[in-house]
């Protein structure tokens, strides 16, 4: 139901997406490698990216409608293309009332439609937002906020959400976030630095320009928004960051809905929930301490400033479908001065997006008919299995790792479900009714559509085969470990990250490295709070865990080292679970390929050995600019590294790296055996 995804999920899965900002590119994607791209002047042991992809750095500039451009950038834009071709084909021939073409092409035309948007400007909103005006207690304001849970995204002072419990992942549970932030972490309110400075100005001025265009006097919406900053902030000072919010077991609070009503009156937990129609005893608190922080906001704050508060959710979360000034006014914080993006992507993307974020398994069935073979699938089947079966082994060998503990681990392997291209049972929708003229109610209808099905849910059996984020046609891929699976999507198994007609080494190096990356993300740092089934349980013995966090720990203060924008730090802790995930992922996929005739043979393709290909599919696969603003972004608030970072440290524990580059002392990215990170 939410408009972003759970906290859960955020933490869980590493969201947003793996080559986030997801944007596009004016030219198609590669085929093979880039030997155009390298630089023969930089020595692969000094620094491989570089080595990679240096020439291509230097001619390439990132277009003025993205905030980076890359591999992933260009992959997203071919499966954008190929999207519009099918949605366009639709809008042409809708076909019969009810079909899945008639039904995308219905939204997509609606999207499309700016000249109704702009003839309608507020008017969609105004009579929810003139209801909210005539409000006059907290009680009433938190009534209003229940009734709108759809329309709000999920809320914003009790944003709730529906998920597989941790403990019982078998059932749907309801779980309660924190109180939204509109800026991308906490420490964003509070940091002295002038980027961060300018962007809580930026923000600032974002929520006045909203309060104008709903018809607030400038001079009234000025001091309004200054008040809603101090309100976030001191929400902020009371909520998790990014980091803090890894520890998954900390997030795990269940409370009865009785008690908590009695220790928090005034949010008044019961009568919330029976204004919104939430069936349960029991909600899982992910941070107590800042439910405790809103009951006392909620005695404090005048009770304009709470109404102003939830308006500004509406505009906020709606400005991106209105009228040409709330959709300018949204770009100009989240693109211009949270990304640093000069310019809006093309309408007809932004279109495609809103189908695939509403209906995206509708559209996903007109994609996989055309861009993903049964060979294709089958293919990448044949290199999950291959690598399980690596990863089997290592774990089997771990001279780390109790007998016990190895027992639980092993079961774990096996437990691991793989979804690849598409979903066994597609979602239909059903009773979601989409019409081409009206892109606000289309939309509306399809958040109360999520909604209702999530809260039917709870207490409800989980279906394993559901898809837990993304759709198909997603550039992504993603492991759960409450479900215990990882997901493949369609649209990332194209090339040059999968290709039927690519050599193993590249395939290997690109998919393979993506395929262990997302079964190693079951077993990092945050994953290996889990078991077999999904449980959230301590399955370690104490010595394990404790010799797993001291192995982890090279990895912590190695990315704690990297630094971008000369001065800006990479956050070891905040990444740690991609990091493992990437180091160990690869070593999976080399050993992987090792095993395949084609390295056997180590034969030369294009100058090339085999080892050598492998190593550079996996560094181009990460080939990207990023601009300033992004990368500010990135390193603050994202789990994710920048992407030379992703590259050149794996490599430094790889001891195929050095023997197929001939790494030695004295290389910028030689590290001594006894200093490499031994994990898993």
């Amino acid at each position: 139901m939410r408009t972003r995804p759970a906290l859960l999920l955020a933490a869980l899965l590493a969201l947003p997406a793996r080559w986030l900002p997801a944007q596009g590119a004016l030219q198609p994607p590669r085929r093979g490698l880039d030997t155009t791209a390298m630089d023969h002047v930089v020595h692969p042991g000094d620094d491989f990216y570089a080595y990679a992809n240096g020439t291509w750095l230097r001619r390439t500039q990132i277009p003025a409608d993205r905030s980076s451009w890359g591999t992933g950038s260009a992959v997203h834009y071919k499966v954008a293309q190929d999207l519009r071709a099918i949605l366009d084909e639709a809008a042409a021939e809708p076909g019969a009332p009810g079909s899945v073409s008639a039904r995308v092409s219905a939204l997509y035309r609606s999207a499309l439609d700016t000249a109704t948007l702009d003839r309608r400007g507020l008017d969609p909103l105004r009579p929810v937002l003139d209801s909210l005006e005539q409000l006059a207690t907290v009680d009433a304001l938190l009534a209003f906020e229940q009734r709108h849970l759809a329309l709000l995204g999920g809320g914003s002072l009790l944003p709730f959400s529906v998920f597989a419990d941790l403990v019982r992942p078998t059932k749907h549970t309801l779980y309660l976030e924190p109180a939204n932030l509109g800026l991308p972490d906490s420490p964003y309110y509070t940091k002295q630095d002038s980027a961060t400075v300018a962007l809580r100005a930026a923000y600032q001025a974002y929520l006045a320009r909203l309060l104008v265009l709903s018809g607030t006097p400038t001079a009234d919406a000025d001091r309004m928004a200054g008040e809603q900053l101090a309100l976030e902030s001191w929400l902020a000072a009371r909520t998790r960051d990014a980091t803090a919010s890894r520890d998954i077991p900390k997030l795990n609070n269940p409370r009865s809905v009785a008690t908590l009503t009695r220790s928090h009156p005034r949010v008044n937990l019961a009568q919330r929930m029976r204004e919104s129609g939430l069936g349960a005893d029991t909600v899982v608190v992910f941070m107590p301490e800042n439910l405790a922080a809103l009951d006392t906001l909620l005695g404090h704050t005048p009770v304009p400033v709470l109404r102003t508060r939830l308006r500004l959710s509406l505009l906020r979360s709606w400005a991106p479908s209105l009228s040409a000034p709330f959709r300018e006014a949204a770009f100009a914080y989240a693109g211009r001065a949270l990304r640093g993006q000069p310019e809006e992507r093309p309408r007809w993307q932004l279109a495609n997006d809103i189908v695939d974020q509403d209906v995206g398994e509708l559209l996903g069935r007109l994609y996989v008919e055309r861009h993903f073979s049964p060979a294709a699938k089958a293919r990448v089947q044949r290199m999950v299995d291959e690598m399980r079966a690596v990863f089997r082994e290592r774990i089997g060998t771990l001279a780390w790792m109790s007998p016990s503990t190895r027992e639980e681990a092993l079961r774990k392997v096996d437990a691991v479900r793989v979804q690849i291209g598409y979903p066994d049972r597609w979602q239909d929708y059903a009773g979601l009714e989409l019409q081409p003229e009206d892109l606000f109610e289309n939309r509306a209808r399809a958040r109360a559509w999520r909604w209702n099905r999530d809260r039917g849910r709870i207490g409800q059996a989980v279906d394993p085969d559901e898809w837990s984020y993304g759709s198909p046609a997603t550039v992504d891929a993603w492991a759960n470990p409450i479900l215990v699976t990882m997901t493949f999507p369609a649209g990332i198994l194209q090339p040059p990250i999968f290709d039927l007609e690519a050599d193993d080494a590249l395939n290997y190096g690109s998919a393979g490295a993506t395929i262990g990356h997302e079964l190693v993300h079951l077993f990092d740092d945050q994953g290996r709070n889990f078991d077999h089934t999904g449980q959230l349980r301590d399955w370690w013995t104490p010595q394990d865990a404790e010799r797993f966090t001291a192995r982890a720990k090279v990895i912590v203060d190695q990315f704690d080292g990297f630094r971008v924008l000369d001065s800006v730090p990479v956050n070891g802790r905040l990444t740690l679970g991609e990091n493992i995930a990437d180091y160990v992922g690869l070593e999976v996929a080399w050993e992987a390929y090792q095993r395949t005739p084609e390295a056997r043979a180590n034969a030369r393709r294009d100058g090339l050995t085999p080892a050598e290909r492998f190593f550079l599919a996996y560094a181009q696969d990460w080939q990207r600019l990023t601009r300033d603003n992004a990368l500010r972004l990135l390193v603050q608030s994202d789990p994710h590294a920048p992407t030379n970072f992703r590259v050149n440290g794996p490599l430094t524990h790889m001891d195929a790296f050095y023997a197929t580059f001939g790494v030695e002392p004295g290389h910028r990215m030689y590290r001594a055996p006894e200093q490499r990170a031994r994990i898993w």
